[in-house]
């Protein structure tokens, strides 16, 4: 009597498959204790390192411990980079379509948004003095890229309009 296709196949790859189930099974932690994948941009300060992961921004001290999340919108975060002093982080977030700059406590507390670009604007660090974030734009470039550096105060006050304030110190 003839077995089953299906039967035939699974006898075939049977010595291939336990090996590989048996390697996930050893490999899977199911206390959650292992190391955690995919974390991304990861940024040092003197006394915290953050980075990004399940699109969000977290920190924990630079010495070790657990890591608690300071971004809980909908959205992407990326590229976050730590002030000068070590206090502020400031980050792109995509949150209601377009990726502008924000900026967050170290503590945590409500992001600050501090551009309304139309464009996407990236994160790229702050400036020594701590004064102002320096980011990637399209906005007024004439670089074969089309992206130029600009920076912004973070000390600035939200603009009245959606449309971005005057103020912008751009480098071309």
């Amino acid at each position: 009597m003839s077995r089953p296709a299906s039967t035939r196949t699974l006898i075939r790859f049977l010595p291939w498959l336990a090996p590989a189930l048996v390697v996930a099974a050893l490999g899977a932690d199911t206390n959650g204790n292992g190391p955690t994948k995919l974390l991304r941009s990861p940024t040092v300060s003197a006394t915290h390192v953050a980075f990004a992961y399940a699109n969000n921004i977290w920190v924990s001290e630079r010495n070790g411990g657990l890591a608690r999340r300071l971004t809980s919108f909908q959205g992407q975060t990326t590229s976050p980079r730590f002030s000068p002093d070590g206090r502020l982080i400031a980050f792109s977030g995509e949150y209601a379509g377009n990726t502008d700059v924000y900026v967050v406590p170290v503590e945590g507390g409500d992001p600050k948004r501090l551009t309304w670009h139309p464009g996407a604007d990236l994160v790229q660090g702050w400036m020594p003095d701590g004064k102002a974030i320096m980011f990637a734009s399209g906005r007024a470039t004439w670089a074969p890229s089309g992206l130029g550096l600009s920076l912004r105060p973070h000390q600035t006050a939200p603009p009245r309009t959606p449309e971005e304030t005057p103020g912008d110190t751009t480098t071309r």
